[in-house]
């Protein structure tokens, strides 16, 4: 159950994506919003049912790093989000990426965990890309929305560079100690 959930992400991004583009944009939010939903959900299930896995362990980061990744580079594109922060998004991931599969492939003693602010950084990117996809349905006042989204760009933008300075940090000793 927990690997179904997680693979729910891996397809919703490509419908995201598309309903971001066709424009669909009710679409787009609750494919998202439902999206997001399995990233707690499957967790939750995971250790309720006691059906932690090693696959899921691995499964379950990646699909998160696909939805978030693919739904930031469209909304970019479409310029609803600044080149600015989806490039600090995407450099974090892909530094992760580069960093896990590093120990990995020389098998280096690190247990990669997640972290608090890892899980801060995922929080702050789906409620940014959420909010992203609300102004589209909701239309709120220019003020307003300017706001909110001075919030969220920078809220999102200091728990991705935090985020990735711990992972580093981790990445760092675990070479250390080889």
């Amino acid at each position: 159950m927990p690997n179904l959930l997680t693979g729910a992400r891996i397809i919703a991004a490509p419908v995201v994506v598309y309903a971001i583009f066709a424009p669909h944009p009710h679409l787009a939010f609750w494919v998202f919003f439902i999206a997001g939903l399995t990233d707690w959900l499957d967790g939750f299930a995971a250790r309720f049912y006691n059906q932690e896995s090693a696959m899921g362990q691995l499964f379950d980061p990646l699909a998160d790093k696909f939805l978030i990744i693919t739904v930031t580079v469209a909304l970019m594109l479409c310029q609803r989000m600044p080149l600015w922060l989806s490039v600090a998004i995407i450099s974090r991931d892909i530094l992760i990426l580069i960093g896990s599969g590093f120990v990995w492939l020389h098998s280096l003693p690190l247990t990669l965990k997640p972290l608090f602010i890892g899980k801060l950084s995922t929080f702050c990117q789906i409620i940014l890309c959420l909010g992203l996809l609300a102004l589209e349905i909701l239309a709120p006042p220019p003020l307003v929305a300017k706001s909110f989204l001075t919030v969220l760009f920078y809220a999102t933008l200091i728990a991705t560079v935090l985020s990735g300075f711990s992972y580093a940090k981790v990445f760092y000793h675990s070479v250390r100690k080889s």
